[in-house]
């Protein structure tokens, strides 16, 4: 061990000849294999009977080099001792050479994580050389190979992403349901084809994974097909992301196909949890034919953020050859959203999305407006309802009765632009009147706001919170103020005479 320095995680073994002993004899602490060489050797030594933790990264590494022949070498004779396997970046000659020679099933691994970022060359996953039957938990990507063939049964966490080789309907099933203990599904661009026939398929209970993330960038019934037929806890996190690539299928029949098993997903998590599963926070964002939607539940702020102490989480993004807003339509009825009580709104027209989704949103206390929505989504607070002639009482004659805060950000509310400062108050003075009215206003870097006009607008709105930018609508600030602006030169004065 004279040759080359030790790694600095050990410096302990050099603190004293006790501390020393007490390290060279606990297996354990020398079970995580290092890249250097010299120390893997030193180290398996160590290690004595325990099992082995392997991490390679081989990306710069040709087959037949030493470094490759040497792993070659410790996966061969020490094949049964390895439990974690890890290989980033192992080009197809290379992984040939590393788990070519292997001795079938003589890998009795507890942890594989197998990735492949390039897109050229996918090495073939080591179906052959495997036992699974202690494995939990299995992560691959880019590899060829039906991993769905193995006998698993004691999977806990499972990543499989951009594989071409994908499961029949059945053969996913079949792998979920014998795999009742997954915590964590994350699949991406491997799932089963779109237009495989569903047959009779039985639905998979997995009562206790916390996290189901679902992607699919040709179609997405393929995501559609996965919800119909599994069932999750009420505190499960849900991410979805779906892209209509395949023109086979129309985007609008996609859609309505989602929303109605995302429909179905929640109805069967409610029912499980004898409850009603609602989140109480969205973020959404939509521009052109791209949306994203964020929930949470139970949180303690409304910034679109996602929050520390979230218990319930939704993330759905979209793309589809439809416009944001048909994407809403179809999607939002179909969410668990009726008890939202914070909403945060990043889209080109919020209008359409207004009348058609967010009407029924009785619980909404606070509004967070973000770019040219702002209009749109003012013009909605002022309509009437659709009962408004059989509404006795002129409090319940205004959307959204319980909203009391509103943020603003990065609008135009000049003359001119996307949300005029007369229309703002003109829609705050009729809530007003309506005994709707806002309790807190905040303006954040829109464009031609002036000092008067925040004056005009605390009139109407109790709390008005200002960043004090006067933005011209080129985008170049000209200065900042405060509501105290108007006093400046008495407090140059004051300060003048005061000794």
């Amino acid at each position: 061990m004279k040759f080359f320095k030790p790694l600095y995680r050990y410096y302990f073994t050099h603190v004293s000849r006790t501390w020393r002993s007490v390290a060279l004899n606990s297996p354990t602490l020398w079970r995580d294999l290092p890249s250097s060489i010299p120390w893997a050797r030193e180290m398996l030594e160590r290690s004595k009977p325990v099992g082995l933790g392997i991490q390679l990264t081989l990306s710069y590494s040709d087959s037949s080099s030493p470094r490759v022949l040497f792993w070659k070498d410790v996966l061969c004779n020490h094949a049964a001792r390895i439990r974690e396997l890890e290989l980033t970046d192992v080009s197809k000659s290379t992984s040939l050479v590393l788990l070519g020679d292997l001795q079938p099933s003589s890998l009795s691994l507890h942890s594989l994580q197998i990735c492949q970022s390039t897109q050229q060359d996918n090495p073939t996953f080591p179906t052959a050389a495997m036992q699974a039957h202690q494995l939990r938990s299995l992560s691959v990507k880019g590899y060829e190979g039906a991993w769905y063939s193995l006998p698993l049964s004691c999977l806990t966490n499972l990543k499989i992403h951009n594989i071409h080789s994908r499961p029949r309907l059945d053969d996913f099933i079949k792998t979920l349901q014998a795999n009742p203990h997954l915590q964590t599904i994350d699949i991406e661009d491997s799932l089963p084809s779109a237009f495989e026939a569903m047959g009779s398929t039985a639905s998979v209970n997995l009562p206790r994974l916390g996290i189901l993330r679902l992607s699919s960038t040709r179609n997405p019934k393929e995501v559609s097909n996965i919800l119909s037929c599994i069932a999750v806890p009420s505190t499960a996190t849900l991410e979805i992301k779906c892209r209509n690539r395949d023109s086979a299928q129309n985007d609008q029949e996609a859609l309505i196909e989602l929303a109605s098993s995302l429909s179905l997903f929640f109805s069967a998590m409610s029912k499980s949890a004898n409850h009603d599963v609602s989140y109480e926070d969205v973020h959404l964002v939509a521009t052109d034919s791209h949306l994203r939607l964020s929930a949470w539940e139970c949180c303690t702020h409304w910034s679109g953020i996602r929050p520390q102490n979230w218990n319930l989480y939704l993330a759905i993004e979209l793309r589809t050859r439809q416009s944001a807003q048909e994407m809403l339509g179809e999607i939002f009825p179909a969410l668990p959203l009726l008890s939202i009580k914070s909403l945060t709104l990043e889209l080109d027209d919020a209008n359409i999305l207004a009348k058609k989704s967010l009407r029924n949103l009785s619980c909404l206390q606070n509004v967070n407006l973000i770019g040219n929505c702002t209009f749109g989504f003012m013009t909605a607070l002022v309509d009437k309802p659709q009962d408004y002639h059989s509404q006795s009482s002129a409090y319940y004659s205004v959307s959204f009765p319980k909203l009391r805060t509103l943020c603003i950000t990065a609008t135009s509310c000049g003359p001119d632009g996307v949300c005029p400062i007369d229309y703002l108050c003109d829609c705050l003075m009729e809530r007003y009147e309506r005994r709707a009215e806002l309790t807190k206003l905040t303006i954040q870097e829109c464009y031609g706001v002036e000092y008067d006009d925040v004056k005009l607008l605390k009139e109407i709105v109790v709390d008005v919170e200002w960043d004090g930018l006067e933005i011209s609508t080129g985008g170049r600030e000209t200065r900042r103020r405060t509501l105290d602006s108007e006093f400046e030169p008495y407090y140059f004065f004051l300060k003048l005479f005061t000794p």
